[in-house]
């Protein structure tokens, strides 16, 4: 399953989130002078920022009548590994970034223990980014994943959503 099912399916409550590959808000505050950055991608900006902000917050909705994913599983959710299998050969860039994403989850920790002196400069500048990118856009990289995840993240902010006549989200 990839990573949009996984998280789609976390939203609805029906995958464990520790499975979710993540990005923690503080990657977006790392400069354009680190070789790797969020400033240097192009469709990922979008993407990256939303990710982060649902990250975070991890907001569930529980459907209202029983949907169970049991047929995907049938020896049961419980029984099957659902993290990703690393790759047999010892140096891959599929296990650098199983690694990787192994320390984001240990730096989430600290953050949901109270302990992550960024973590509120980080939510706040993913929000600017977005807020500032919506007016007269067509949508956040106008591609359907990085709108649904931008009023995903815009929700779970809590930043109340009205559609104006030109058709932009605007952020009342």
């Amino acid at each position: 399953m990839n990573t949009f099912s996984k998280l789609y399916l976390a939203l609805l409550g029906l995958f464990p989130w520790e499975y979710v590959p993540t990005i923690p808000c503080e990657v977006l505050l790392v400069g354009k002078w680190f070789h790797v950055n969020f400033w240097d991608m192009s469709n990922g900006r979008g993407h990256a920022r939303a990710l982060a902000i649902i990250n975070h917050f991890k907001p569930t909705r529980a459907l209202d009548h029983e949907v169970n994913l049991d047929e995907l599983y049938p020896a049961g959710m419980q029984e099957r590994e659902l993290s990703l299998a690393p790759d047999p050969e010892r140096i891959s860039w599929r296990n650098f970034f199983l690694w990787l994403d192994r320390l984001h989850k240990f730096a989430e920790w600290f953050a949901q223990n109270g302990i992550h002196p960024f973590r509120k400069r980080a939510l706040k500048k993913a929000e600017q980014w977005m807020l500032e990118r919506f007016e007269g856009s067509d949508g956040l990289a106008a591609i359907f994943p990085a709108m649904l995840n931008s009023l995903i993240a815009l929700k779970a902010l809590v930043i109340p959503m009205t559609i104006r006549k030109s058709g932009a989200p605007n952020a009342s």
